[in-house]
């Protein structure tokens, strides 16, 4: 299989992972987990689509699961995929049109963990600091955090 086949089926399998959680820890089917459409903020032709879509009590919830299990030009598009969330996805004071509450990008496969990947991870934490200072929203509104910790954050969005 390409080096690209073996990339598609990996993310796959991260969104499916990830959809269990939600499924498992908020009881939603995931039939109730759809996608967001948006313009991409790098201004492509094409609509993007999110990886996750839901509604839990008083909450929208967004997301992108970004598998990366070697370092590569792949692994810095976690800090695009912050843009974005700010830009398309997070209802802000200057977006309120925005559908998403909340906005998640989970991180799956071994290179999270390495010093290359806490660092890309450290990076884009300060940037959900700059955007939410930006566009005036809670910091909280955006999280980048390991698919382990993942279920941790969806108990928390039921209380």
């Amino acid at each position: 299989m390409s080096q690209g086949g073996n990339a598609v089926k990996s993310g796959i399998s991260g969104e499916s992972k990830v959809n269990d959680l939600i499924s498992e820890n908020l009881n939603i089917n995931h039939r109730n987990i759809t996608r967001l459409k948006y313009k991409a903020c790098w201004y492509n032709t094409r609509m993007n689509e999110n990886d996750f879509l839901f509604k839990i009590d008083k909450y929208t919830v967004g997301g992108e699961v970004k598998n990366q299990n070697g370092s590569g030009s792949k692994d810095i598009c976690v800090i695009a995929e912050v843009s974005n969330a700010f830009k398309r996805a997070i209802k802000s004071k200057k977006h309120p049109k925005n559908k998403c509450d909340k906005y998640f990008i989970v991180l799956t496969g071994t290179h999270w963990t390495t010093k290359r990947g806490k660092n890309i991870i450290k990076a884009a934490r300060e940037d959900i600091n700059i955007f939410s200072n930006f566009y005036g929203t809670n910091p909280d509104a955006c999280k980048v955090i390991l698919i382990k910790n993942f279920s941790k954050h969806l108990k928390e969005l039921k209380k």
